[in-house]
């Protein structure tokens, strides 16, 4: 291929990228993934030994609203706030291919305290260097004194919040000792006619 060709070819290629990036919004995202990932994110680190006894360290974003909506991403008040919210890992999020990560949190939103909180994980970690994976499924408290960075707005519905907390190796699904990082930056939506259950 001589000069002249293969720079046609890099000028129609460039403008091919131009126009399918350039597209707007509602042609771009004709399977709602924009909006499945609008309302923040959940992301987690962990830091850790796999079941077959390797060091690993992995970061994931929890992104996509489940489809069952606002109600896994809400905010009710009895005195404290109390948050219920949930992400997954992918925008499919069928009952049997679940991936998500979520937390309940009570908080007093006029001095900025958290009270209570708890966090939950189901997902499935891969290791591409030597094509393993494993799962994760856990549940645990969270210890308030860990909590920083917390900030909620009324206002504008977003919740702010970090913790790092280090499960022993009876308190998750490696049998090793886990070190799980979270940070949370979601918006929050309160119900005007219920729906969504109980805290």
């Amino acid at each position: 291929m001589n000069r002249l060709t293969k720079s046609v070819a890099s000028v129609m290629l460039a403008v091919s990228a131009l126009t399918f990036f350039s597209c707007d919004d509602d042609e771009s995202n004709v399977i709602g993934l924009n909006d499945a990932a609008q309302y923040g994110r959940i992301t987690v680190t962990l830091e850790g030994t796999r079941p077959d006894n390797v060091a690993f360290s992995e970061k994931i974003a929890f992104r996509f609203m489940p489809e069952e909506g606002p109600a896994y991403s809400r905010v009710s008040f009895d005195g404290d706030a109390y948050f219920f919210v949930q992400r997954h890992h992918g925008a499919v999020n069928e009952s049997h291919n679940d991936n998500y990560a979520g937390f309940y949190l009570q908080a007093n939103t006029e001095t900025q305290t958290p009270t209570s909180g708890s966090f939950y994980l189901y997902t499935s970690v891969i290791d591409d260097d030597d094509n393993v994976y494993f799962y994760l499924n856990d549940e645990f408290t969270v210890n308030v004194e860990d909590i920083t960075n917390f900030n909620y707005s009324e206002g504008t519905g977003k919740l702010k919040y970090s913790f790092t907390t280090v499960l022993d190796a009876n308190s998750n699904s490696t049998g090793h000792e886990l070190t799980v990082t979270v940070e949370a930056n979601v918006n929050v939506f309160q119900g005007l006619n219920g729906g969504g259950g109980d805290f």
